[in-house]
């Protein structure tokens, strides 16, 4: 399929009634939703051009909270330990990740040298430390200058964000990171990308992932339950899609389902932000303005156009997952899966969480 024709096209070729009926792509007219939370939702912002805007930092948001917080770089990801009441903003391709303990004053924490902090990390409360993937400084922040540069994970102490060391990613340019089983589980998404294993007690090599397919960066990971995770990748290539996979940890990796033509449609360039909630698994694909579901068996649900689509995070009091819009002063939305159909409110105090990825803190 032609990779210029849009969605508009697309529901013309195929149908439109039908397309929305089979496939519950929904044409929502979402209402203001006025809810009481005591939750808050951090994600990232900026106004203005990536590594240029110098207004960035990090937005929190919830029922009676509308702040941003100036930093030198905009945040990718967002940290958090009930241990140690730590908050820890970490920033893609840029030099300082911040903290926060409790509610004192945010502090740069200096990626290792001659490095980037590269967006995520993981907290390890059983030894006190935090783990981050670090990209190495390039000419410029493009992918392709670190598909094959071997990578390393860089650990910091807690509370205090001291560097204790690194250890190998067992993989190339690692992106995002996830503890299961007092294990670290590293999306490696250079060249060869792969999910890694490693023991944390020994820092050592346990096994690997591979997807085999030279064009797909695997990127972003979210657990299931005690044998899967859902992993969102990216595409170097643009006329191929980016499907989103099951990594069963016996058996390996599996793309979800989804027919041809809405896979060109929905799943473009990259996914950013994966979320497993209940019995389903929700994605975001930013380049086509899509909230995409699939069900914890990997039959695809429906999708939903939402401007920008990027952040998710599940909300306890709304019983439902939380998606922000990249878009400045887009609202977000309250997303429910009632019946097999996707239910989709605006928030009406969920305007600029805008980041690429969020968390939501409950005090």
């Amino acid at each position: 399929m032609p990779m210029n024709i849009n969605r508009r096209e697309l529901l013309q070729i195929l149908g439109a009634s039908a397309l929305l009926s089979s496939c519950g792509l929904l044409n929502t007219r979402p209402t203001d939703l006025p809810i009481e939370s005591h939750e808050t939702i951090f994600s990232g912002y900026r106004v203005g051009e990536a590594y240029v805007s110098t207004n960035a930092g990090i937005h929190m948001g919830s029922t009676n909270q509308n702040q941003r917080i100036q930093l030198k770089n905009e945040i990718h990801s967002v940290l958090y330990s009930p241990k140690h009441n730590v908050k820890v903003f970490v920033p893609k391709l840029e030099l300082y990740a911040y903290a926060q303990l409790g509610h004192g004053e945010i502090f740069p924490i200096e990626a290792g040298k001659g490095n980037y902090f590269y967006g995520h990390g993981a907290i390890d409360e059983k030894r006190n430390c935090v783990y981050f993937s670090q990209a190495r400084i390039t000419e410029s922040r493009d992918d392709t200058d670190r598909s094959n540069i071997a990578g390393f994970i860089y650990t910091y102490s807690l509370p205090d964000f001291k560097f204790l060391g690194q250890f190998s990613s067992f993989g190339n340019d690692p992106h995002d990171l996830k503890i299961f089983n007092d294990q670290l589980l590293v999306c490696n998404g250079g060249q060869d990308s792969r999910v890694s294993v490693i023991d944390l007690e020994s820092k050592k090599f346990v096994r690997d992932y591979r997807v085999r397919i030279k064009h797909l960066s695997l990127r972003h990971i979210d657990q299931m339950d005690e044998e899967n995770f859902s992993i969102a990748p990216l595409t170097s290539d643009s006329n191929k899609p980016c499907p989103l996979y099951n990594l069963n940890l016996k058996t390996g990796l599996k793309p979800y389902i989804i027919s041809p033509q809405l896979e060109m449609a929905l799943l473009r360039f990259q996914l950013l932000s994966v979320l497993n909630f209940g019995e389903h698994v929700f994605a975001t694909c930013p380049m086509t303005d899509s909230l995409i579901v699939w069900d914890r068996n990997g039959k695809f649900i429906g999708g939903a156009e939402i401007p920008s689509a990027s952040n998710l995070a599940i909300s306890k009091k709304l019983n439902g997952v939380i998606v922000g819009s990249g878009f400045h002063k887009e609202k977000a939305r309250l997303v429910k899966i009632v019946n097999n159909q996707i239910s989709i409110e605006k928030i009406s105090w969920g305007e600029d969480i805008s980041g690429a990825h969020s968390l939501i803190v409950t005090t």
